[in-house]
């Protein structure tokens, strides 16, 4: 949903989502941990010309994010599960975007700076075989701020197709995490430390939009991180 008052433009997006996480072993050559699941994103966004820089525009946004997923992890003794493993994210951000004036082509760059903060519920694995590897693990919590420097090009390949290709910088204030468990049938405690993501990703990015008339688009992106991996995504959006 989008609005405009007072010079303000106003966004307003709520996304049901499917999630599929896979995650090898340090080989690569099978599969550890593996997990599905289902929630939503709902943001909130505002944007405003700058009176002093023609076509530079000061931006905010809120996003809360929320999913339940199930989780599988390969054990020395078949697989271990935990159902409807609840987390949650917000996030917080503001910066300033450009959009150039010319027809056809469009330069778009952005620069924001955000913070954050996620919970992951605790959980008890089920093992249909070794009760010995079966994990009780601890609650989490993290927070943290950051950047993200993004530049593209969008068009319209036809009165009903838009296109984009960009790039994008993030780079996070803190890396990784602590994972505190313990063994279902001990009551000694250990911590595992977690990388995470890097805390600089590069990112290329291309996407398009689909139009059904004025209301209604099919969105579409993916991106390919220049550490290794990929992320893609499809939504379908109806504005009122």
């Amino acid at each position: 949903m989008a609005d405009r008052s007072n010079g303000w433009g106003w966004r307003v997006d709520f996304a049901a989502e499917n999630t599929d996480l896979r995650s090898n072993d340090l080989s690569g050559q099978g599969r550890v941990l593996s997990g599905t699941g289902n929630g939503f994103t709902a943001s909130i966004g505002a944007t405003r010309e700058l009176t002093l820089l023609k076509d530079v525009h000061f931006t905010t946004k809120l996003v809360s994010v929320s999913h339940a997923n199930d989780l599988t992890r390969r054990t020395n003794d078949g697989y271990s599960t935990a159902k409807d493993v609840g987390s949650t994210g917000r996030l917080a951000s503001i910066g300033l975007a450009y959009l150039s004036p010319s027809e056809g082509t469009k330069l778009r760059s952005s620069f924001e700076i955000f913070t954050y903060q996620a919970n992951v519920d605790g959980f008890v694995e089920s093992q249909n075989g070794s009760e010995y590897d079966r994990f009780n693990v601890q609650s989490q919590r993290s927070s943290g701020s950051g950047g993200v420097l993004s530049v593209s090009l969008a068009g319209a390949a036809s009165p009903r197709f838009d296109y984009s290709v960009g790039a994008r910088v993030s780079h996070f204030g803190r890396q990784g995490g602590v994972v505190t468990s313990n063994l279902v049938t001990e009551a000694t405690k250990f911590t595992v430390l977690s990388e995470g993501l890097d805390r600089t990703q590069f990112m290329v990015t291309t996407g398009g939009v689909v139009k059904f008339g004025s209301m209604r688009t099919l969105q579409f992106g993916f991106g390919a991180f220049a550490q290794g991996g990929y992320q893609g995504n499809v939504s379908y959006r109806m504005a009122y």
